[in-house]
């Protein structure tokens, strides 16, 4: 059941969000453009669907009601709209959520890659945003940490997420990838590579043909001539040579 209404913002159950005093402003001037979306909850509240900025922004201006659609539907509905509405939108961890959400209830990301028109990889490198620490998870939301930095940051482990997490500076792509080389430099010295993708890539190869086996040092040299391309994270290791 959907229907236009007026609620009272004192109803509306808000999370912590950024509200902006430039889009108040306007809102003051012109009044409420969009339609937000919520949903009644059993003890005659509201959670948002889609407008959580939206009504952030009319609090800040001093707003005491909103204009809304009012829908009752199930959560995996709620988590669909979301991602449908917002897609493109800034806060991509807020994305990740809903897919996440929606892999839960048996989507796969073909079946949302239709519905949404966002590709495969791009739901799966969305989702890869929640193995993020919560400090920095809290810092995409800000705008802090650029979604490409958080991206190449989610491939490291958590310490070296956290000693990211610390920077005062916002986080950008340059930085998150140093840390990334830092670490991966770290690792090859050390001879710390013990990730079972890579035994796994290891036996196939000794498999499929002739293989090729490396010291932590020549492999080192061979990725500095940029003859060897080596990338992992938890999940998976890709090896390349390059002519």
């Amino acid at each position: 059941m959907r229907t236009l209404t007026t609620v009272e913002l004192a109803l509306v159950n808000v999370e912590a969000a950024l509200g902006s005093t430039l889009r108040a402003a306007s809102l003051i001037e012109q009044g409420q453009v969009d339609m937000v979306r919520l949903r009644p909850t059993k003890d005659g509240r509201y959670n948002i669907t889609d407008g959580r900025r939206r009504i952030a922004d009319l609090l800040s201006a001093g707003a005491k009601t909103v204009q809304a659609v009012v829908e009752d539907v199930d959560e995996t509905t709620v988590h669909l709209h979301a991602l449908i509405l917002n897609t493109g939108s800034p806060n991509k961890m807020d994305e990740a959520k809903h897919i996440a959400e929606l892999q839960q209830a048996g989507w796969t990301l073909e079946d949302l890659s239709r519905a949404t028109g966002m590709s495969a990889g791009t739901l799966s490198n969305r989702v890869k945003l929640l193995s993020l620490v919560p400090e920095l998870q809290q810092r995409v939301n800000t705008g802090e940490v650029v979604y490409s930095a958080a991206y190449e940051l989610s491939k490291c482990p958590r310490t070296v997420q956290r000693a990211v997490a610390c920077k005062t500076e916002k986080v950008t792509y340059a930085i998150a990838r140093q840390a990334r080389r830092d670490w991966e430099a770290e690792t090859l010295q050390t001879g710390q590579i013990q990730i079972p993708a890579f035994l796994d890539a290891v036996e196939a190869a000794a498999e499929t043909g002739p293989s090729l086996l490396l010291s932590f040092a020549q492999m080192r040299q061979l990725i500095d001539t940029g003859e060897l391309f080596v990338d992992w994270n938890d999940k998976a290791l890709t090896i390349e040579v390059r002519q």
